[in-house]
């Protein structure tokens, strides 16, 4: 009875030792697992955190670009990604990626947006694409806040896709960041030349070896898509194709949201629209039947027509070729009265409408010819009045009215602007390094597709001379006011206005006046142009008023060719 008793003591120990074992055993692998799971949430957190500081460095970047004086009047550029092994320091841009409008893939350029390294959870650097137009290098010929990236983002759970961003033209991302995550078994990260170039981040400049994105045709195609990793199970080695990439992207309107913000850029809008108001006022100054004196009522105070809405190519200011003849966009009309504001005035010169002693090629800005060409002329800057107020340019537009009126192509010009030497000449050393003119010229550029114009029945190039005075049978109103033209900077789309690249998409909504304008101002623009055909020059037009829901900002000439803003 004795033996029975101690094999059954014996038996019970045995039980508890192996349940202790079993305890500890699962305690230890419970621990190891909530380890490695605290781990993972660390990679994670990590990965997360340098994304966002990432994208959060892009944006200010892009929002601080008209600071620094080579970039003044351009808001929106992002830097190159840092592409080539051995030719510039790690972490910097690359000053030249692609060709123009053509998107870059890249490791990101941390110390061209002044970050520290930046490691995702992996301990991987990270990676970087900017859509063609936005990047700095080389430029587009428009940037602005309706310029769209070029980039569509999917999320993926290893099984199938879900689109994030791009279903429409407007809400494609401008940029992505990427975290490349662990090496996957059909990655190949090994340095190649012994690691040399690559000491910071290691690896090596070869995207497939780290995103899982199809980047093969990133510069030959229109659009590229980028995937993200839904979760963990997007990441398992099990599935076909598993996806450990990490993405956050930049819209649009997370980096126009930005520059918007700034309290300087609603006056930098005002300011460009008043210079070109100015240049607008200032074509009268050469007619022949002008005699600025101070005394109108004899003068010929004709101005020129307005440039249609629709265009070709509204990023385009020079003389191209097309279908086998030579186009050249924004170039006046004498079908309208109202439309986009000229920049080519060639049927306004037309000395069968205007008698015209030296007059400019260009309303606004001239291209820059080569020496052995013909040298073209713009506004002559020279000849706006010393006394006119241009205070809403005294901030960061750097365009300052001593500086601007340097600007006469010739030290001969003696103030007479039917004088000769007295031509605004783009090559000429006090307009082409002159820093007013280059801010006022880089805004216009990038902003030209939002100015619009409409002339008074009584200025246009066909009317009769002597000019009469303006009143409600013969000029524009605006408040009860006659005017003999107006100059329209179309400011943000409201909810409804689509404004996309006819390059990109076929319907684009930029020939379309009502996707820019809004209230009176859409009704003298013809209606194959979106108004309602009231193109007789004697139309009604409103100011800026956002709670009439009118953001259209408006500069007014009146009969004695003195500029302001319109009254509201």
């Amino acid at each position: 009875m004795m033996k029975s008793h101690t094999h059954t003591q014996s038996g019970a120990a045995l039980i508890i030792f192996l349940t202790i074992l079993i305890l500890g055993i699962t305690a230890i692998l419970l621990s190891e697992l909530n380890t490695r799971n605290d781990l993972m949430l660390e990679d994670q957190e990590q990965t997360r955190r340098a994304l966002t500081q990432a994208k959060e460095a892009l944006i200010g970047y892009a929002a601080s670009y008209y600071d620094y004086d080579e970039q003044q009047g351009m808001y929106g550029f992002l830097p190159c990604p840092d592409l080539r092994i051995n030719v510039i320091p790690e972490g910097e841009e690359d000053g030249s990626c692609g060709s123009t409008d053509k998107s870059s893939l890249g490791r990101l350029p941390w110390k061209k947006i002044g970050l520290s390294l930046l490691r995702d959870g992996a301990k991987e650097c990270l990676w970087y694409a900017v859509s063609g137009p936005y990047k700095q290098s080389p430029r587009t010929s428009l940037l602005n806040e309706d310029t769209n990236g070029l980039f569509n983002v999917s999320v993926s759970d290893g099984t199938g896709t879900l689109q994030l961003t791009g279903s429409q033209p407007q809400d494609r991302a401008v940029a992505v960041i990427i975290a490349p995550g662990k090496i996957l078994s059909n990655q190949n990260r090994t340095p190649v030349n012994k690691g040399k170039g690559v000491e910071i981040c290691g690896g090596k400049y070869e995207p497939t070896a780290y995103l899982e994105t199809d980047v093969n045709n990133l510069v030959d195609d229109d659009f590229e898509g980028f995937l993200t990793a839904q979760d963990i199970a997007a990441q398992n080695t099990d599935n076909a194709n598993p996806i450990n990439d990490r993405i956050v992207y930049i819209t649009r309107e997370e980096l126009w949201g930005a520059i918007r913000k700034r309290r300087d850029f609603l006056r930098n809008m005002q300011c460009l629209t008043k210079v070109t108001a100015l240049c607008v006022a200032n074509y009268v100054k050469t007619n022949t039947g002008f005699s600025d004196d101070g005394n109108f009522s004899n003068d010929d105070k004709r101005l020129p027509w307005p440039a249609p809405v629709a265009l070709t190519d509204y990023r385009s200011n020079t003389k191209r070729k097309l279908f086998n003849n030579y186009v050249t966009e924004y170039d006046d009309q004498s079908t309208n009265l109202s439309g986009r504001l000229p920049n080519k005035v060639n049927d306004s010169n037309d000395n069968d409408k205007i008698n015209k002693t030296v007059p400019p090629d260009y309303l606004i800005i001239a291209p820059e010819v080569k020496e052995t060409e013909t040298v073209l002329t713009g506004c002559n800057f020279s000849t706006i009045a010393s006394t006119v107020d241009l205070s809403i340019c005294n901030n960061s537009a750097a365009i300052n009215l001593v500086e601007l009126r340097n600007c006469n192509g010739d030290p001969n010009c003696n103030g007479d602007p039917k004088n000769a030497h007295c031509k605004s000449v783009p090559n000429d050393a006090n307009c082409k390094d002159n820093n007013a003119v280059k801010a006022f010229k880089n805004l216009w550029e990038n902003w030209k597709d939002h100015l619009f114009y409409a002339v008074a029945d009584a200025h246009q190039p066909n009317a009769i001379t002597p000019t009469p005075f303006c009143d409600s049978s013969n000029c524009l109103e605006v408040n009860g006011n006659y005017y003999a033209a107006i100059i329209i900077f179309a400011a943000e789309p409201l909810a409804g206005q689509i404004r996309n690249d006819p390059t990109l998409v076929p319907e684009s909504g930029k020939d379309k006046i009502y996707n820019y304008l809004e209230g009176s101002n859409i009704r003298s623009f013809p209606t194959v142009e979106g108004g309602e055909g009231l193109n007789d020059g004697k139309g009604s037009y409103q100011q800026w008023n956002i709670s009439n829901n009118i953001n259209d900002i408006l500069y007014c000439i009146n009969g004695n060719l003195e500029v302001g803003t319109c009254p509201p």
